[in-house]
């Protein structure tokens, strides 16, 4: 290949099924492991750097609709192959809504029916009944875990809200509203894609979520987004990615003014220079999440928020502290982050391995075991991959007492449950 893409390489029946997909980091990964290409060569094409372009093509920066158009234009890709008609190579007007729908929502539902419950004139009874069946999700969501109404969620995104999120008539505070809620739901969905342990597809529906609320400069909701995905990389111990987000986290949090999110951002940038092994810019950025919190005044909290209290920021630090090598510091606010309201069982089951992956730390055995065996206890019927991911870290930091007969007694009971351990 030479600068131009031959024309019959979007034909081929991989990329042609990422076109359909409309999965265009997918495309220029392909593109750029092509012969003759790499990502230098195609981020001078595309007017990108380097590393802006391989965030890209990892799915860690989300593409704009002006970006993907432009993408589509400088690569000359057929618009036929990404379900368009007319013109080979240009998103006319008429095509514009289909494309942006395409670029924000395609590469996580497909299959999406024509059709809706919903009339094609949308006003705020339908976004309030949109945010009644949210909280209900996220009730499900809370207690049971992400594989209790997944499903059920999916369904309700393909069938009531996505066909009518840009075709339907409606005020531009409606609409506001309406991708706010849309929003809402996709950083739910993906959520509990996470806790099914789809980590894809709970990325997808994080980016989503954040195109959404990005659209409407949503900049409380965006850098809520941002923040998750910063939790979630900080999970999966990814500390650069949990770094990345959280810095344009605070960034959006600024603009949006409301102190509860500029609290809780600063907790994520924080666990971030944690995993990092910076102990000054993780005090100073814990002292920065303390004292906004300080300064949060309820009813200013974001409906979608509520679960910021003092015991979720005293179970963050608690991960920072225990991720810093100071489990000593960290487990009065692991107990503290126990004091939780009603309807969070997920949770305190978080919560409990946090404790007892701290106490093990600090050499307690006897009482990390008991709260360990309460976590499994509490665990239940509850469908949660992240549930047996904080299990297997004790389990793991347990591993130098393997013949330790309360050990023994806590993995059997692990293996009954049919939890694999190291």
């Amino acid at each position: 290949m030479g600068r131009v893409v031959p024309h019959d390489f979007w034909y081929r029946p991989d990329v042609a099924a990422c076109l359909a997909d409309f999965d265009l980091p997918a495309v220029l990964a392909k593109i750029s492991a092509s012969p003759g290409w790499n990502q230098d060569e195609l981020a001078r094409i595309l007017n990108y750097s380097r590393p802006t372009l391989n965030k890209i093509v990892n799915g860690v920066r989300p593409l704009r609709v002006d970006e993907a158009k432009l993408i589509v234009r400088s690569l000359a890709i057929p618009l036929r192959l990404l379900g368009f008609g007319g013109g080979e190579n240009e998103v006319d007007a008429t095509d514009r809504r289909q494309f942006l729908k395409a670029t924000a929502i395609g590469a996580t539902l497909t299959d999406t029916p024509d059709s809706s419950t919903m009339s094609s004139s949308v006003g705020p009874t339908d976004v309030a009944r949109m945010r009644e069946w949210i909280d209900t999700f996220r009730r499900m969501d809370n207690r049971w875990g992400g594989g209790h109404g997944l499903s059920q969620a999916v369904q309700y995104l393909k069938v009531e809200v996505l066909p009518v999120l840009n075709d339907a008539q409606m005020s531009n505070d409606v609409r506001m509203d309406m991708h706010s809620s849309s929003a809402q739901l996709f950083q739910l969905v993906g959520w509990m894609h996470y806790d099914t342990n789809n980590q894809e597809a709970g990325r997808k529906a994080l980016h989503n979520a954040f195109r959404l609320a990005d659209q409407v400069r949503d900049h409380a909701l965006a850098a809520e987004i941002e923040a998750g995905l910063s939790h979630q990389s900080s999970f999966l111990r990814m500390s650069d990615f949990a770094e990345d987000y959280a810095a344009s986290a605070v960034r959006r949090a600024r603009l949006s003014g409301l102190v509860s999110i500029q609290s809780e951002v600063a907790a994520m940038e924080a666990h971030a220079y944690a995993l990092q092994g910076d102990a000054r810019r993780t005090v100073r950025a814990l002292k920065q999440a303390e004292d906004l919190y300080s300064q949060i005044r309820p009813t200013e909290v974001p409906e979608w928020q509520q679960y910021y209290g003092q015991a979720y920021l005293n179970a963050k630090f608690g991960h920072v502290l225990r991720d810093l090598g100071r489990p000593n510091d960290a487990e009065q606010y692991a107990r503290n982050s126990l004091n939780m309201s009603d309807g969070y069982e997920r949770g305190r089951v978080f919560n409990l391995c946090l404790l007892a992956s701290i106490l093990v730390d600090c050499n307690k055995l006897d009482e990390a075991i008991a709260h360990a065996e309460l976590a499994l206890q509490m665990a239940g019927t509850m469908r949660s991959s992240r549930i047996q991911r904080y299990l297997n870290d004790v389990d793991r930091r347990l591993a130098p007492y393997a013949n330790d007969i309360r050990v023994r007694r806590f993995r059997h009971q692990l293996a009954q449950r049919g939890i694999v351990t190291e």
